[in-house]
């Protein structure tokens, strides 16, 4: 017999909310300080995130690591997100589920010119740097 949850210590809303989203069906989802947003980036946003893997492609296979866009999560916060590129170790990335950025090497993305307060660095994650085009 299944036991309801005892809420009676409240709710853990860290644990619930990536617990929640990734759930989702259909579209990919982030969370960025609590809140849901979908990911759905443009084909020239995609052309970027593109060009920065092909140029670390062959150090990345060297370092024994994956290239990719996996998921993160960040400890004791309400954000978990969908990098535009991230390297990890290849040993943490079989079987991984959300990786903690202390685990990885090496975390990109890709700041829009349009739209620079939706991106993880406008968020407080991390710094962007604005390189021109």
């Amino acid at each position: 017999m299944t036991r309801a949850p005892d809420y009676s210590q409240g709710i853990n809303a860290e644990r619930a909310l990536k617990f929640a989203v990734q759930r989702i069906r259909g579209d990919r989802v982030q969370i960025i300080e609590g809140i849901i947003e979908p990911v759905s980036p443009t084909w020239d946003h995609e052309r970027a995130a593109k060009l920065v893997r092909r140029q670390l492609e062959k150090r990345v296979d060297e370092l024994g690591c994956v290239e990719g866009s996996g998921n993160l999560g960040l400890p004791g916060s309400s954000t978990w997100y969908i990098p535009d590129t991230a390297v990890v170790p290849e040993e943490l990335a079989k079987g991984g589920s959300a990786l903690p950025p202390d685990q990885t090497p090496l975390i990109v993305e890709v700041a829009s010119e349009s739209k620079p307060e939706g991106q993880v660095g406008g968020s407080g994650i991390g710094g962007t740097s604005r390189f021109p085009r």
